[in-house]
């Protein structure tokens, strides 16, 4: 074992917790895959409207903005083992809420609706917890020069489950119908929380539940503590700034790639397709997650890498206006995924291995926050303006990926980005 203060660190990488912890999400991941793509073709299928896809995208997306900084702070403060579980338990029952809907009230598409805005919320919700608890808990599971490595194998058995549901996420709804994916998802997540309940972990929980006036005042307090912690920092502002925008100007492709799919101006393919394009993506991600794991971890060339792939993103979502081939934006998703795997777990493992270990949880979920608050935006216009001019998507998959790059553009130009992408300190 490895010493932090008092507290005993894990020597191996491969130990029983870490795996509890890998095999519990990989198995809910596959099952939440499922259930979101029966989602996305149920109400293709059933309203053929962007802005219904992009009103509940949105609406799902608010929570993460109101509770995400809290989260964080309840992850340094409770059990994060126990928020772990907690989530994963609700999430299934609301699976199963969902199950029961398609099931008795079929012929009320308005009713159904309303359940699959309630039942997408209520995971909205559940997983904002579960990730901030997640990412905070993960340093705790494995030795800190372990960290990139650990995020690495997590994504992949992660992104392959995502991967395998997403590939065979339509076809599964095409044969059994959505009540039946929809039960197998709730299963995924009752075994993923009996998976994580037998991990042990070195934190020591700063607060309990006897006097909840106390505990919430101390939540506020630690979520200011986090915001201030970020914003003092000129490199995290403008990490936020560009990662940000980058965020705002990528989801219109997630939102509007259904009806891209089946569109005759455009891909011209039967909606089974949304899947693979989405598997492809996964795939990519999962590879270029696992690249920093063998990349070096500071220096000008790993830095210049980063926003070298930050802008050719940019590049690869605008070709899609271009494209009209299946294969082709494949292809193009699948090179995407690589470029925001291997970016994403980069910044994620610096950040994760540089705040302090009780403050991590406020932190990442603040800056997260802060860089997620724009997409509740991003959805609801993606949805009206694609509506609004006749799913001219090829106009807006330009536009957005253009603005992307010159997004990179910029954030080059600013030193103090710079050097937090290339690892100097002040």
């Amino acid at each position: 074992m490895q010493f932090s203060g008092q507290k005993q660190i894990p020597s191996r990488l491969l130990n029983k917790n870490y795996l509890l912890l890998w095999q519990g999400q990989t198995v809910s991941m596959f099952g939440e895959s499922l259930a979101r793509i029966a989602l996305m073709l149920w109400i293709v299928e059933t309203t053929d409207s962007a802005t219904m896809m992009g009103t509940l995208l949105m609406i799902a997306a608010i929570p993460n903005i109101i509770l995400g900084p809290i989260s964080g702070a309840l992850a340094d403060r409770f059990s994060r083992k126990k928020i772990i579980v907690i989530c994963d338990i609700v999430s299934g029952l609301l699976s199963l809420v969902m199950a029961l809907a398609l099931v008795f009230y079929a012929k009320n598409p308005g009713f159904i609706i309303s359940v699959i805005f309630v039942v997408y919320v209520g995971m909205a919700i559940t997983n904002i917890f579960f990730s901030s608890a997640v990412i905070s808990i993960t340093p705790d599971l494995v030795p800190f020069d372990k960290v990139a490595t650990a995020n690495a194998l997590e994504m992949v058995l992660i992104q392959v489950a995502d991967l395998l549901g997403r590939g065979v996420g339509a076809v599964i709804y095409r044969m059994l119908g959505g009540p039946a994916i929809f039960i197998l998802d709730s299963l995924t997540f009752i075994f993923s929380a009996a998976s994580e309940s037998f991990i042990t972990t070195i934190q020591k929980p700063q607060g309990g539940l006897g006097d909840w006036r106390k505990s919430v005042k101390q939540l506020f307090t630690d979520t200011k503590e986090g915001f201030a912690f970020v914003l003092k920092n000129r490199g995290l502002r403008n990490v936020i700034w560009v990662y940000g925008a980058l965020n705002f100007f990528v989801e219109p492709f997630f939102v509007l790639m259904p009806f891209y799919v089946k569109d005759g101006r455009f891909l011209n393919a039967t909606l089974d397709w949304v899947g693979y394009i989405f598997a492809g993506m996964a795939l990519g991600t999962t590879i270029g997650y696992w690249l920093p794991a063998i990349l070096p971890k500071r220096g000008h060339g790993i830095g210049w890498l980063m926003m070298a792939c930050m802008f050719f993103m940019g590049i690869g979502y605008g070709a899609l206006a271009f494209v009209h081939q299946t294969w082709l934006a494949l292809i193009i998703m699948t090179g995407n995924g690589i470029l925001t795997g291997l970016n994403s777990n980069y910044i994620y493992s610096k950040l994760q291995v540089s705040i302090p270990q009780e403050m991590r949880g406020r932190v990442l979920s603040v800056l997260t926050t802060l860089v997620l608050c724009v997409s509740p935006v991003a959805m609801g216009i993606a949805g009206v303006a694609a509506d609004y001019f006749n799913h001219r998507l090829n106009v807006i998959f330009l536009f957005s990926g253009g603005i992307m790059s010159l997004v990179v553009i910029w954030g080059c130009t600013q030193q103090e980005f710079r050097r937090f992408i290339m690892g100097h300190r002040r």
